[in-house]
């Protein structure tokens, strides 16, 4: 989400800002260790879509 409306992003860690950048840049590139362990927590949104669509499906005996 961020990324789509931000000019640039920020990452905090205990009220320090630890990574800054342009969205592009620190989502597909993270610096720190702290940022690749936020971004790897995150639900995509794809694993979210085949979760629905799965819980969707009727199985027919």
């Amino acid at each position: 989400m961020a990324a789509a409306i931000a000019d640039r992003v920020l990452v905090m860690r205990a009220g320090r800002i630890i990574e800054a950048g342009f969205p592009r840049d620190v989502l597909k590139h993270p610096r720190e260790h702290y940022t690749r362990k936020l971004l790897a927590a995150a639900p995509s949104l794809d694993e979210a879509l085949e979760l629905r669509a799965a819980q969707r499906r009727v199985s027919v005996d």
